[in-house]
């Protein structure tokens, strides 16, 4: 329940593309990590910035950037199930439409998993 260990979410990742499957389990990814990621959405939503999911454990990383003014987006997802021996990315294109159900659904998961240990903005 602390701000350690309180925060981490049990989760299965999974990122795919052509002939590749990847999958990564476990408490790979934190509240902290998703509420800034969840905040970094709405900014690049608002102007075409860029958003980062990163955790302190190495196996998922998400990384959304503008391509242009037209609001399309390039976005790098890098997971693995052992950091220690593979790595494996995934490049997509999108538009910004994409992001307000995402930003919807990271704001339902910190409602069902607020972050604990420092004031909660949500």
């Amino acid at each position: 329940m602390d701000r350690w260990d309180g925060n981490w979410l049990n989760v299965v990742g999974h990122c795919g593309g052509d002939g590749a499957s990847v999958w990564s389990t476990g408490a790979i990814l934190d509240t902290l990590a998703l509420s800034r990621f969840r905040d970094d959405l709405d900014r690049i939503y608002r102007t075409l910035a860029e958003a980062v999911l990163e955790s302190h454990e190495p196996k998922i990383k998400v990384h959304i950037k503008s391509s242009d003014k037209a609001g399309h987006l390039r976005i790098r997802v890098e997971l693995t199930p052992d950091h220690l021996l593979q790595g494996h990315w995934f490049e997509f294109e999108a538009d910004q439409t994409y992001l307000p159900p995402l930003i919807d659904q990271s704001d339902t998961i910190l409602k069902t998993f607020p972050v604990r240990g420092i004031e909660n903005r949500r």
